[in-house]
Formats: structure tokens, sequence, C-alpha cells
């Protein structure tokens, strides 16, 4: 990995989560279950993370600015679980603040223009929200709605400026999953001490150690695509891709646990992608096929019928259950919103009180990014959903090694997939489709 304009730098964070991974996962696992009962250590924690990468950001550490923004994304959850005291959106201001740090301190500033046009064509439905009275409302609902879309403009703006190898890739997939061990560690002590856990119908907040489920269910759903994208990679050795098999394991199982079916469809989803993927090698597509189909015999056979058990019936049930739980009413709604206000939208953060008027229950927000940018956007809104479809396709084109295309395509479709069922929520959507913006070289091709 290396800024374009930049000599060659050695890359000592690579180097250590490549040979000591499994130590890396283990630290994360102690760590979660040290911070899980004190927001005060979480906080600690957090602001020791922020200040080091800020700090070697700005020393023109690059690797570490990219390192910074994939941790981030995995680790976004862990903190708001373990009641850090920091602001909801932290995971998108410090994600941006690192980057732009790392930006100001280079030598290269030119971006690319899509990024920045799908930014500003959100800015003029702002003013439906600053001429409102209350200040604190103004500032939540301009913070989450679009905090994400910047933090996007700003790590393609980054990434741009970055050439990184296949191996590189997959360090960074490997700093994600880090955090991610934790939620499952807290996921799993919460589910084993609950005095009184009952299984029915609906997602469950224990299990999914005392926090929303549908962040947590598809947080690990990512590790374990993370996970499997290495369980598939040809040139990883034998005992690591036990080591990365089994950890995808205990993220699907969990992730199952919650009973939010989200993370285990996106995951299964990025896995299909990323065997297909493989199709221009006939015969590696065949031994990964038959591969796979032997593993999800296996786990139907024998781990689903243990889970369905401990479950009283519970799980099988509610993965065969096709309700999407008020999502489409609310897509509907929004869809409503946009033909009511087709122009300039509602405003951000205004969606959830149209569905109000609209006769929705309560002040519902939208579970759709996609929705959210045609309500409170209007028309700029869908030219930006169109812009950002074409970034993710055009920069996937563009790839100049097939093999990036395998690792890059599961995890776009599913950043965009987030996006669609749980709105702009987290920063790890964002900063997996902005990680697409960089040049993809093979491992020859840099020596």
């Amino acid at each position: 990995m290396r800024a374009r304009a930049d000599s060659k730098f050695e890359n000592p964070w690579y180097r250590y989560v490549e040979t000591h991974f499994g130590a890396y996962v283990l630290f994360h696992v102690l760590l979660a279950l040290l911070i899980r009962g004190s927001a005060l250590l979480s906080t600690l924690y957090f602001l020791v993370f922020f200040g080091v990468a800020l700090s070697l950001a700005a020393s023109r550490r690059v690797e570490v600015a990219a390192f910074a923004c994939c941790y981030t994304a995995g680790a976004e959850v862990l903190w708001r679980m373990t009641g850090a005291r920091i602001p909801w959106e932290a995971g998108k201001y410090v994600t941006s603040a690192i980057l732009l740090v790392s930006i100001a301190r280079s030598s290269r500033w030119r971006s690319p223009v899509l990024p920045f046009v799908y930014f500003a064509l959100l800015i003029p439905s702002i003013l439906f929200v600053i001429t409102m009275s209350d200040l604190g409302r103004i500032r939540r609902d301009l913070s989450f709605n679009l905090s994400g879309p910047f933090s996007l403009m700003v790590v393609a703006w980054f990434f741009s400026r970055l050439e990184i190898r296949r191996s590189e890739l997959l360090c960074l997939f490997k700093v994600l999953v880090g955090p991610v061990a934790g939620i499952a560690a807290i996921a799993l002590y919460t589910t084993l001490t609950a005095a009184n856990l009952r299984f029915g119908h609906e997602s469950l907040k224990i299990t999914s150690g005392g926090f929303g489920p549908n962040q947590v269910s598809s947080v690990l759903g990512l590790g374990c695509l993370l996970c499997i994208l290495h369980v598939i990679e040809p040139r990883l050795g034998a005992r690591r891709r036990m080591l990365m098999f089994l950890v995808a394991v205990l993220f699907a199982v969990h992730s199952a646990l919650t009973f939010s079916r989200s993370g285990l469809y996106f995951a299964g989803i990025g896995t299909a992608l990323a065997v297909l993927c493989t199709c221009g090698n006939l015969v590696r597509m065949l031994r990964i096929t038959s591969v796979c189909m032997a593993v999800l015999a296996a786990g139907y056979l024998l781990i689903v019928p243990q889970l369905d058990a401990s479950t009283n019936g519970a799980l099988v049930k509610r993965f065969a259950d096709a309700d999407s739980t008020g999502r489409d009413q609310l897509f509907a709604a929004d869809l409503q919103v946009w033909l009511n206000h087709p122009i300039l939208g509602v405003g951000p953060g205004q969606s959830r009180h149209a569905h109000f008027k609209l006769g929705h229950g309560g002040a519902l927000a939208t579970h759709s990014e996609y929705a959210r940018l045609l309500a409170e956007h209007g028309l700029f809104g869908l030219v930006s959903l169109v812009i950002l479809l074409i970034m993710g396709i055009r920069n996937l084109c563009q790839a100049r090694t097939g093999h990036a295309v395998g690792l890059l395509l599961p995890v776009v479709a599913w950043g965009h997939l987030f996006l669609v069922t749980n709105a702009a929520r987290l920063v790890s959507p964002f900063a997996l489709i902005g990680l697409t913006f960089a040049t993809f070289t093979a491992e020859r091709d840099r020596s």
C-alpha cells in the first residue's frame, strides 16, 4: 500500500496483523470483555485509538490512516454497545477526521469528481432544516442523515490517492475483523449468562450483547463474509485458512442467534458473488463451489438442528418467515413523501415526521438510505442515488485485476444491502464503498 506520489514504504502494521492474526483477534476478545461493564474504559479505548491514529495520520503514515478507516468500521458497534461516552455518529466523525488530516498532510489533494457531486446534491434540501428554531434538532437531523454521505466522500477522496495490492486489501479486511470478534465475545457472554432467555419471532437484544440486533447481526455477517473471502483465497496457508473458517463459523452462529436475519443473508449473498467472480477459472470455481456446498450441507445437518433445538424450534421459524417487519411500509411511505415533494424533498431527517402526517403511526425513521434520499432530497436525491450506484459499478469495472474484483464486489454488495435495509446507521457501508476508489495492483506490479 502506498500513496501514488510517494515512494514505497515499509508497513509494520501490515506485517503484524498478517503474522499475528490469532493474537490480534484474541486481544480484542479480551478487551471487549474488559470494557463490557465500564463506560469509562470504553471511552478511554476510543480516545486512545483516535489519538494514536490521528497523530500517525498527521505524520504522513497513509497506511495507518487506511487501517484506522477499516478499524473504525468494525469497532463502531463495539464502542456503542459498551457505552462509550462519545457522539452517536462518532464512527463517521473519526473516519472523516483521520482521513482529512492524512489528505491535508499529503502533497496530492486532487480528488475524483463524482463523490463530491454525490454529496453536494444533498446540500440544497438543508434549507428546510436550518430554518427551524430548535438548534439541537437541527444538529441531530443534519448529523444523523448527512454524516454518512460526507464520510463516503472523504473515504473515496483518501483511497483514490492509494495503490493497494491484493494482500494489503486482505490485510485491511483482517483489521476490520478484530473488533468484530470483540462484538461476538460480548454477545456470546450475555447469551450464556442470561437468566431468563426466551426465543420468539423477533430479533433479540440480549443475544446481541444488549445492543441493537440489526446492527450487531449485520456487522457479524460482515465479519463472517470477510473471513470467507480469506478462506477461498488460493494463496492462504492451511493453518490460517482453518483459523479464518472457524472465526467465520462463530460469527455466523452468533449472527443467527440475534434472530436478526440480515447478517446471514448479506454474508450469503456476498459469498455467492465471490464464488461467481472465480468463473474465469473453471477448475477453481468448481472446487470452491463444491467446498461451499459441502460446508453448507454439514452446517445444515449438524449445526442448524442443534441451534434450533436450543431455541425450542424458534430459529428455523424465524429465518423461514418472509415478513419484512414493516420496512416495506416505510419504503412505500417514503415514496409517497417523494411524490408529494418531488424536487427538493422534505429535508434531512424530516421524512419520519412526514410518515406521521401520512398516517403511518408514530414518527418512524426510514430503514432505507435509498428511500431516504428520495423522500428527503427529492430529484436531487435521485441523481445522488444514481451517482452512488455508478461509482460502485465504475470502480469495479476499472479494477486492474480480476482477483481484486472478487474481493471488492462482495463487500460493495454488502454495503449497498446494508444501506437498503438499515439506512446510514453505521460508517461501515460507506467505508467499504469508498475503499473501491483505490487503484488495485497485482503483487508483481510493485517490487
